[in-house]
């Protein structure tokens, strides 16, 4: 039997549990999907989340991941899209790291990289041979006229969900607030109206109904009550639910997000996602409190501290801050169709056997009556 890879929220009707709906919405999680796998409507083939008990070192796993992927690449060239930011940059040393003889690295990047990045940018520059090879596009041409079977493209979307970065409201407050809110229990949840800010807020989400109605936050109340029981570590704090709610609900949509959202394709194997190796995965489970310590600056750390093992840059390591490496993309609207969500040339479904519809087309009966595990 089929099962999902990707839905439209907007054209599917109410294709999702109301609680998931609501939660997805603190995490700017577009298309709900719950990788605990209790609150799905639909069947949906998602990155299951691990089931060891055990973690190695941050280092030992990135490595590890990064020597899984090139195993996986099965001799072909990897290329790694390249933003400057943490998240790619770590990986690009991890992939270097671990490159066996006679295989090709292809870093691919925009002038924007440069301008996030532009020490590390001068030190590729010496790296170009015939096994790293630097290719700088536009901004149109970044994710499009790529073939996946002479290369595996790879990047680092879903980074963030573990480490739990996904708090918009973090970066707005001081060191004080921050610690405040973070380490709170995470039932004052409800308490905190920074974590529910109004919509045209720039730190909501589109239509986030959830801050100005009690109600709907009681309903978010509710789902997480359920919800944190599937969670691999106890969740204590509020800090532990974002990263929970990130890892759990947002995964799935930021590890497509590339090819549904911006490319509107359906073949969902164009792009693998570093975040899905077993060991990061792992690690993120069974170290909640190995995430940030309690400033904005310091979110990954682990990170911040591998990277530099390879750059000796102080400068970058303690004040590089999260920036959104797609803005460049939409400020000069290259990829149209992640501004239209009820266009009639905009995916509606996709399934994994390859099957696929648009919002324009109607899908049959037999299919929605073979994707639907329950209704609402």
């Amino acid at each position: 039997m089929a099962k999902v890879v990707y839905y439209n929220p907007n054209t599917m009707g109410m294709c999702y549990d109301k609680g998931l709906h609501l939660a997805c919405k603190l995490v700017r999680s577009h298309v709900p999907v719950d990788r605990s796998g209790k609150s799905n409507i639909f069947n949906i083939s998602y990155q299951e989340i691990p089931k060891e008990t055990k973690s190695l070192s941050f280092e030992d796993s990135i490595i590890n991941d990064a020597i899984y992927f090139w195993d996986k690449s099965k001799g072909k060239p990897i290329t790694l899209f390249w933003s400057g930011g943490l998240d790619s940059t770590g990986v690009l040393f991890a992939l270097k790291e671990t490159m066996p003889i006679g295989q090709k690295l292809i870093i691919r990047f925009t002038k924007h990289a440069i301008v996030e990045y532009p020490w590390l940018h001068k030190e590729m520059l010496g790296w170009k041979s015939n096994n790293v090879i630097l290719n700088q596009v536009d901004e149109w041409q970044l994710l499009r006229n790529l073939d996946d079977k002479s290369t595996m493209l790879l990047h680092c979307n879903a980074m963030d969900c573990i480490f739990g970065a996904s708090n918009p409201w973090l970066q707005t407050r001081s060191v004080r607030e921050v610690e405040k809110v973070l380490y709170s229990p995470w039932r004052t949840l409800e308490n905190w109206d920074i974590i529910w800010p109004i919509s045209g807020d720039i730190n909501a989400s589109q239509d986030l109904s959830i801050n100005n109605d009690k109600t709907k936050r009681l309903q978010v109340m509710e789902f997480l009550e359920k919800h944190v029981l599937e969670s691999p570590s106890e969740i204590k704090t509020i800090h532990d639910l974002f990263w929970w709610l990130s890892f759990s609900i947002k995964f799935h949509f930021t590890q497509h997000s590339f090819v549904f959202n911006y490319l509107n394709d359906p073949r969902y194997h164009l792009h693998s996602d570093f975040s899905c190796g077993k060991n990061l995965q792992t690690w993120a489970m069974l170290n909640l409190n190995k995430k940030h310590k309690g400033t904005w600056l310091t979110y990954k750390y682990t990170l911040r501290n591998f990277i530099f093992k390879y750059t000796n840059d102080e400068h970058y390591r303690d004040t590089k801050t999260k920036e959104k490496s797609i803005i460049p993309l939409n400020r000069v609207n290259a990829y149209p169709h992640i501004r239209t969500k009820l266009g009639d040339d905009k995916l509606k479904l996709v399934l994994d056997d390859g099957r696929y519809w648009y919002n324009k087309d109607d899908i049959p009966d037999d299919v929605m009556n073979d994707i639907k595990l329950n209704v609402l």
